[in-house]
């Protein structure tokens, strides 16, 4: 549907009538918005969801509700930096991890190698040594291990994991050296087709 515009329900989302009948309630009694904006990654569950608040009379008929067709990152791709609204970075579930306008990967956000959570340029720079030679596999405190393990993760890895990561990144920093490309890091292929 069309930003703003009413459609009908899809029939998901019935037989949950008493959640969705009390949520619809709890938004009726805050304060009555001006209007509504949502938006998701791609657009369809914010369009799914502009409809159900629509069908379920979440908010008063009279209350305007959108959703960023094609999702924030079609607005984050289509939109120049100097006119547009969002400011911060928006988190994307694969090697980039997170991203800002143009769909350029922000470097503020780096994935671990252990557990593929989010760790942040500060946490990476904070770090106890930050090399995978200076990390005591003995610790469970360890805060980051480039390639390694992370804070968050490094309780939950076992000896046998934390020496494969090593090893792994050994291989990576050696490919680096000889300026080849590692085959297990898709950051590396992602970096080399963006250079060409």
């Amino acid at each position: 549907g069309m930003e703003g515009e009413k459609e009908e329900g899809t029939g998901e989302g019935e037989g949950e009538g008493e959640r969705s009948t009390e949520a619809a309630a709890t938004v009726r009694e805050k304060k009555r918005p001006k209007a509504v904006a949502m938006f998701c990654t791609g657009g369809i569950r914010c369009e799914k969801a502009t409809s159900y608040a629509l069908s379920s009379g979440m908010f008063p008929p009279d209350v305007p509700v959108y959703h960023l067709d094609g999702g924030i990152l079609s607005y984050l791709s289509s939109v120049p930096p100097s006119e547009s609204k969002f400011r911060g970075e928006c988190f994307v579930f694969d090697q980039r991890v997170a991203l800002g306008h143009g769909l350029e990967p922000t470097r503020e956000y780096s994935s671990c190698r252990g557990c593929r959570r989010p760790v942040s340029r500060e946490e990476r720079e904070a770090a106890n040594g930050g090399d995978a030679e200076g990390c005591n596999v003995e610790e469970k405190d360890v805060e980051y291990v480039e390639g390694v393990c992370c804070r968050t993760c490094r309780a939950e890895l076992t000896e046998r994991q934390v020496q494969r990561f090593r090893d792994r990144q050994r291989q990576v920093e050696l490919a680096k050296k000889t300026g080849t490309l590692h085959l297990y890091d898709p950051k590396e292929v992602q970096q080399t087709k963006g250079s060409t």
